[in-house]
């Protein structure tokens, strides 16, 4: 399996989240707080994703458009839309290859 990518500005969830992927699941978890760092993980070749996952609202993305960008490298993304309103959320998902209700 390749790697986890993170995306999570908060401090708080990010470790929390890391650490039961890392420790519980044994994955390899890249984390990152901003949609900027993302692009940058996403864009370098030496790292293989299998899949994201991402906070819906981050400081430099806080409409979503984080999912724009790991949709556009066709990574699989599962997301958390807490503290998004709804007509974010809605937006999301109408993007999605699929969702969980």
């Amino acid at each position: 399996m390749g790697q986890v990518l993170l995306v999570e500005d908060t401090p708080f969830f990010e470790r929390v989240i890391k650490r039961q992927l890392t420790v519980s699941a044994g994955l390899d978890v890249i984390s990152v707080p901003t949609r900027a760092d993302a692009e940058r993980v996403i864009a370098d070749p030496a790292i293989t994703l299998d899949v994201a996952l991402v906070d819906l609202t981050l400081p430099d993305a806080p409409d979503g458009e984080i999912v724009d960008v790991t949709m556009a490298a066709r990574l699989p993304t599962i997301v958390f839309p807490a503290g998004s309103t709804s007509g974010c959320a809605t937006r999301c998902s109408q993007r999605a290859w699929s969702t969980i209700s």
